[in-house]
């Protein structure tokens, strides 16, 4: 996925600033930031919900876990992946995020890390090469993000990942790149193995 000069703006506001990223198909990526500085605009550029200025290139079948968990409310769990994917495995994804007895319940009966876990779980079940997850792990608790990471792991060992995130040990758990976004710019691109996350929670540090 080539991303070249890639621009976003909201009224007067310029919220993504030329930025260019390349991507490989299979590649485990981190996107982080804090708040407001442009991470999910990014990702819906990558859908083409917003305009922007600049190309995006290659760009490979994604599915994608949204901020928000958009199911279908009045739908069961089993029935939501499959409006999305109807060929999916549901007995098995729905085991491996620990919802295989709620499988045909409603989703507007379930608890919120409940939702979430069908939003991530919808998402895995499709064929497509890479996973865009945007802040996958919201509102879970640490069994369940412990749990859900190890899923995406073993389902990703062969896809790309595209992960937005605030969080930097999650970063370091499910990818091989990190790439910090500040105003709008790239301000650092590093290997996991050539920047550990000491040098990276010092980095940070250093520019509060």
């Amino acid at each position: 996925m080539l991303i070249d000069a890639l621009t976003i703006k909201y009224n007067d506001k310029t919220v993504i600033d030329g930025l260019s990223l390349n991507i490989e198909n299979t590649e485990k990526v981190a996107l982080i930031g804090v708040s407001g500085v442009g991470k999910t605009s990014l990702v819906k550029a990558l859908l083409s919900l917003v305009h922007f200025d600049g190309k995006i290139t290659n760009v490979p079948q994604f599915s994608v876990v949204f901020q928000e968990d958009r199911l279908v409310e009045e739908l069961s769990v089993k029935k939501n992946i499959l409006l999305a994917c109807p060929t999916a495995d549901v007995e098995k994804v729905l085991k491996e995020v620990g919802l295989k007895e709620e499988k045909d319940k409603k989703v507007k009966t379930l608890s919120g890390g409940m939702k979430r876990r069908v939003a991530v779980a919808r998402a895995l079940s499709s064929e497509c090469e890479m996973l865009i997850a945007d802040e996958p792990f919201v509102g879970l608790d640490i069994a369940t993000k412990t749990r859900l990471t190890s899923v995406l792991k073993n389902r990703l060992k062969d896809k790309g990942l595209f992960l937005i995130t605030h969080d930097l040990l999650q970063a370091y758990e499910l990818c091989d790149r990190i790439i910090v976004i500040d105003n709008g710019k790239v301000a650092l691109d590093a290997r996991v193995e050539d920047f550990g996350l000491e040098c990276a929670k010092e980095w940070f540090l250093s520019r509060i």
